[in-house]
């Protein structure tokens, strides 16, 4: 069997941490190493399990994961967020996949969208025009406007995939190492990091690498969401998480196909009409509610990702597709 490191990210807050660490230090392949994440100015948790190292890092969703990992040893790293649960052998059975598929990465489905009842799945097509798809090839599509596609009705326990979730990740090393994964810290920059499982984990399908979601791994997340919560919550989220949007699919679906005039006019055409069909629903919101901030939060959230996009700083990111 493979060998592996654990790396999780965390604010050492998380209630769910310590049984985490008490399911991985009984999976049935132990991991040759711990490591914990936390940002500078948060405490790490009194509780210590076994060995488990806890390293102070720069604060930011990226920064506590896109990490320089060029001293690992191990042929897997496996990339956790500190509100999953895992049964004994799940370590082993995404090891199994990921040998037996060959993938330079291998997630695990803990969102279980098809499953989600009809009222939900309504929801999130209408909202962010995320779309349930039947065919057997892709456990999940990313499309040219940055939504993505999830399979409705998967009969096997692994499929290749073009994303998956970021709480669960287990990269081959070599290939997280070559793949320059730190090029991708850019989005620490933003208020907060929206839409960063899809920015890395789409950059392995994008350049031509291999990528599976297996869904009975018996991996579950537990929907902490300590660092998201706040910004939902805040009166501006619109703005960010627009600002975000646009971001991200300019990284990841129109600067990859700039040479390519037929994909980066696709690209272009259908992100307009999310956007545009986005303003239309947030109007709406507001002539419901009789407040403005809304459709106001999203016309400044798509002047300051325009402005963002613009920038020299991003202007001059390496390329996501590495020639």
């Amino acid at each position: 069997m493979p060998d592996y490191i654990i790396a999780i990210r965390s604010l050492g807050s998380s209630p769910y941490l310590e049984n985490e660490l008490r399911q991985i230090y009984a999976q049935t392949v132990q991991p040759k190493e711990v490591l914990i994440f936390i940002p500078e100015g948060y405490k790490r948790p009194e509780f210590q399990i076994a060995d488990e190292q806890y390293i102070q890092v720069k604060k930011g969703m990226a920064s506590q994961r896109l990490r320089s990992y060029d001293d690992v040893k191990t042929d897997y790293i496996l990339m956790l967020d500190d509100d999953v649960s895992l049964q004994p052998e799940s370590v082993e059975k995404l090891l199994e996949e990921a040998k037996k598929n060959k993938t330079d990465i291998i997630g695990a489905d803990t969102f279980c969208n098809y499953k989600l009842p009809f009222s939900k799945k309504l929801y999130a097509a209408i909202t962010n025009l995320v779309l349930p798809h039947f065919s057997q090839k892709w456990a999940f599509k990313i499309l040219p406007n940055a939504s993505f596609s999830y399979l409705n009705n998967p009969r096997k326990n692994y499929y290749p995939s073009q994303s998956c979730a970021g709480n669960v990740m287990l990269w081959k090393t070599e290939s997280y190492n070559s793949l320059k994964m730190e090029d991708e810290l850019w989005i620490d920059n933003l208020p907060f990091a929206y839409g960063d499982d899809m920015l890395e984990s789409y950059k392995v399908y994008k350049n031509g690498r291999k990528l599976g979601v297996v869904f009975n791994s018996g991996i579950k997340h537990l929907d902490y969401r300590s660092a998201s919560d706040s910004f939902r919550k805040s009166p501006d989220f619109i703005k960010k998480r627009t600002l975000a949007q646009i971001a991200v699919w300019c990284r990841t679906c129109y600067q990859p196909e700039k040479s390519n005039f037929k994909k980066k006019s696709l690209a272009q055409f259908c992100f307009i009409l999310k956007k545009l069909w986005q303003f239309k629903l947030f109007l709406l919101l507001s002539l419901i509610k009789f407040n403005f901030s809304y459709i106001g939060n999203y016309i400044k959230g798509l002047k300051e990702g325009w402005k963002f996009v613009h920038s020299e700083m991003f202007k001059n990111l390496p390329p996501y597709v590495i020639r």
